[in-house]
């Protein structure tokens, strides 16, 4: 089955990863073999007869002591004026068995060697064994080590190429950005081009239209400070329309009017529902106003109250407006209803 290529992986680190298909012994037929041998091997047995050793050694023992024994015949027939002898025989056959004798003292001598020569050749057996198994470990090893570099290699390969991969890509959608932020940049200052130019034309426009009096802008100022910028600009289109003036000359009006004017909304933390905050003047119910002369402040409407007052508005002043602001926020304390 062949490799699967990983993303970015050279052809030639695939190729030599490709080649290697699995890891087979040379000699696996003759290590098995080898290893058969031994284990069926049959237990040790001792046989004289069949032992070379001793076969050859009772034959020499046999013709010494047949040497022996025609020596000693002889000696003994000397004794007797060189005629044979039962003494002469006995003797002669006395000699003889000594060597029989010792050639059996030596059996034990004889088995032993046989012995060795078994375990000898089971150790050579299993050494040879040993060494086609080491061969065989050693391959296999060669085998994984040239695998698992191959591997990494590839996977290192893949990685680099995946993050060149994702690098190209982050400088492809940056430099998309960038154009596109370049583009939009252009469409803004465009669009911004054409708004200064219109409001400068609507500007020259309301300046050859008749201007609004003091005591107009005053009076439309004031609806917007007790009842809010809707109030406001319904006051800025009945003049608008009874002045026939153009919408710009309108929105130049209401636009100074909300520049000028205070701006309520609850303190931060302060929501309309909840009723926690209504009825007792002592409770700090605070509003912030927005006013372009002095900037954002924060008064709990028991202190707006005596600003008020020190401003130069009656009591009945202060009180109604500070019921406008409510209404307009949706708030409602019992100390001013």
């Amino acid at each position: 089955m062949a490799a699967r290529k990983l993303y970015g992986e050279s052809d030639d680190t695939y190729n030599k990863r490709n080649s290697m298909t699995g890891y087979t012994y040379k000699n696996a037929a003759e290590m098995e073999k080898v290893r058969d041998q031994y284990m069926n091997r049959e237990d040790f047995k001792y046989d004289l007869g069949s032992d070379m050793l001793y076969q050859q050694a009772r034959d020499q023992y046999k013709a010494l002591g047949k040497m022996a024994m025609q020596d000693t015949i002889g000696r003994a027939s000397s004794l007797t004026g060189g005629y044979a002898n039962s003494y002469a025989a006995s003797a002669g056959n006395q000699a003889y068995n000594q060597y029989l004798q010792a050639l059996n003292e030596n059996i034990p001598d004889y088995y032993a060697m046989a012995l060795d020569a078994y375990d000898r050749a089971g150790n050579n057996l299993l050494n040879k064994y040993n060494i086609y198994q080491t061969e065989d470990s050693e391959g296999y090893s060669r085998y994984m080590n040239e695998l698992n570099y191959l591997m990494s290699l590839a996977q290192a390969e893949s990685s680099d190429a995946q993050a060149n991969r994702s690098f190209d890509e982050s400088k492809r959608q940056f430099d998309a950005q960038m154009a596109y932020q370049k583009e939009r940049d252009a469409i803004a200052d465009s669009q911004w081009q054409k708004n200064y130019e219109l409001n400068l034309a609507a500007k020259n426009a309301a300046a050859s239209e008749p201007a609004w009096t003091d005591e107009e802008f005053n009076e439309i100022l004031d609806i917007y400070n007790n009842s809010g910028y809707n109030a406001a600009k319904e006051a800025v289109d009945r003049l608008a329309a009874s002045k026939n003036w153009r919408a710009e000359t309108a929105e130049s009006l209401l636009g100074n009017i909300e520049s000028s004017g205070y701006q309520w909304r609850l303190a931060d933390g302060q929501n309309a529902g909840d009723t926690n905050w209504f009825g007792d003047i002592n409770n700090d119910v605070r509003v912030t106003s927005n006013d372009d002369s002095e900037g954002t402040r924060t008064y709990r409407l028991d202190d707006l109250y005596n600003q008020l007052i020190s401003e130069g508005k009656t009591e009945e002043e202060a009180r109604k407006q500070i019921i406008e602001i409510q209404k307009y926020l949706g708030v409602n304390d019992s100390f001013f209803n």
